[in-house]
């Protein structure tokens, strides 16, 4: 289950904290992250102890989300929402997430100018009025065999 409550518990003593956080603890709460201790800012001096605590657990991802390892499988959709073929995955390289497509695939950008048109095998291609079909080859994202029909 996500996180659903967080309550911050803010005391002025160890034994006071160690007082208020086995209640919290009974109704289903856990400490998130560990005691902070802070100078108080008042004539008295001493010190304030505060303590998150968390109703669920802050590693169950929400309904919306999923949790990726390196090297997972994904469905990559084009701008229409439509599936693009292939086994897409995943990968950490240095902290940053790439995604690497199927070799099969070879992205085109618009406007871009390029000896060969990249597409993915036996893609429809618009010219003029007339919708062409492209026939062609892509291994490890590069394209050949082009023919237009």
């Amino acid at each position: 289950m996500p996180i659903t409550d967080i309550k911050f518990v803010r005391t002025s003593s160890i034994a006071e904290l160690e007082t208020m956080i086995p209640p919290l603890l009974a109704q289903g709460y856990q400490p998130y992250g560990a005691v902070q201790i802070r100078n108080t800012n008042n004539a008295s001096g001493g010190y304030d102890f505060f303590q998150a605590m968390v109703m669920g657990d802050s590693t169950t991802p929400n309904s919306n989300q999923k949790l990726l390892t390196d090297g997972d499988a994904v469905t990559v959709q084009n701008s229409a929402g439509v599936a693009v073929a292939g086994t897409h995955k995943l990968s950490i390289v240095n902290g940053v997430l790439v995604l690497k497509l199927d070799p099969t695939v070879a992205p085109l950008i618009n406007g871009q100018v390029q000896n060969a048109v990249p597409v993915t095998n036996n893609s429809l291609l618009s010219i003029g009025t007339t919708n062409r079909k492209v026939t062609s080859t892509v291994t490890a994202g590069v394209l050949t065999n082009l023919t237009i029909v």
